[in-house]
């Protein structure tokens, strides 16, 4: 997040995708940064999608286009093995072969089975994403 101070007639209005509009009574000489963090919280969201039971999964979980606009950027991510036939019995554990954010707005996780021998697995992708609010 870039926030800067604009001076708009006397006021200060600190400008940013989520807090566009936002001002408030006092000189530009008065508004420091330190005084600006008191009226700031940071906003967090989680959330996954699993991918089918095939041989080589791949899924990918994204912010939708509201959360977006809201002003929420993926700050991390990851990829878990799920579901496995035979109650995880097999002779090998598949692996996770990429995870990585999928752009600005998603999460993406591929997975594998490198002795080829077929193990069909799935895999769930996990996204944390997060905006700067002001706090209520």
């Amino acid at each position: 997040w870039i926030m800067k101070k604009v001076l708009q007639g006397g006021m200060i209005a600190l400008v940013s995708a989520g807090l566009a509009g936002f001002s408030f009574g006092a000189s530009a000489d008065e508004v420091t940064a330190e005084s600006l963090i008191p009226l700031l919280s940071l906003k967090c969201i989680q959330k996954s999608l699993e991918s089918g039971v095939v041989h080589y999964p791949g899924v990918t979980v994204s912010l939708t286009p509201a959360e977006v606009q809201q002003g929420y950027a993926v700050t991390g991510g990851g990829c878990e093995v799920m579901g496995r036939p035979n109650n995880g019995t097999l002779a090998h554990n598949p692996a996770v072969t990429m995870s990585r954010p999928d752009g600005a707005s998603g999460w993406r996780c591929e997975g594998g089975d490198p002795p080829n021998i077929v193990l069909p697995f799935s895999l769930k992708a996990h996204l944390v994403a997060c905006r700067v609010g002001l706090l209520e």
